[in-house]
């Protein structure tokens, strides 16, 4: 099933407050990245659908990147790019063109317990969330993965990064969102 059928069924609200751009089977993530497209996972299908809505908030279906397994959490990457995190799994990073360039698992040598939400910082590094081994990671793109947060972190999930060099953590584990000042104690 592709997005574009999916989006054959779009209602719109009469005043134009809202409008469904289709249906998926299992979405999970949702992310919209520097380019205003709208990424969001779909863990049945297995599947990143790429939209972006049109000047009267028609869909404009972009290419999707098929063939993950269990796809939960995305997030933009480095350079136009994105990062999905799968179930049980690995991170996989794809280029501006949706182009596989592999996973931080294989890349780094970082073995995950259960990825979570990802996202990706003011100097293109990706910062991932643990749930099962309950802290978050940073990987800049030319050194060794860096454990940024685990005292306190009960199950984080999502991660989201501030302009002011702060990283804000959904921690389920204790229904709170806690914010972090990170990029200071990296120097």
């Amino acid at each position: 099933m592709e997005l574009s059928k999916l989006s054959r069924s779009c209602a719109r609200d009469p005043q134009s407050h809202w409008v469904i751009v289709g249906t998926f089977p299992s979405p999970q993530g949702l992310a919209v990245d520097a380019f205003g497209r709208f990424l969001v996972t779909d863990y049945v299908l297995g599947a990143v659908h790429i939209f972006k809505l049109g000047p009267t908030w028609e869909p404009q279906v972009l290419p999707s990147v098929l063939g993950l397994e269990g796809p939960c959490w995305v997030g933009p990457g480095p350079e136009g790019g994105l990062a999905v995190s799968e179930e049980f799994g690995d991170v996989r990073l794809f280029g501006s063109a949706c182009q596989p360039l592999g996973s931080l698992g294989t890349l780094t040598g970082h073995s995950f317990g259960r990825p979570a939400g990802v996202c990706c910082d003011s100097e293109g590094n990706i910062i991932v969330a643990d749930e099962q081994r309950h802290q978050v990671i940073l990987f800049p793109w030319a050194r060794s993965p860096i454990c940024l947060l685990s005292e306190g972190l009960k199950q984080p999930l999502g991660v989201a990064c501030v302009p002011q060099d702060q990283l804000v953590v959904a921690d389920a584990g204790d229904n709170c969102i806690k914010v972090y000042q990170y990029l200071e104690e990296l120097d």
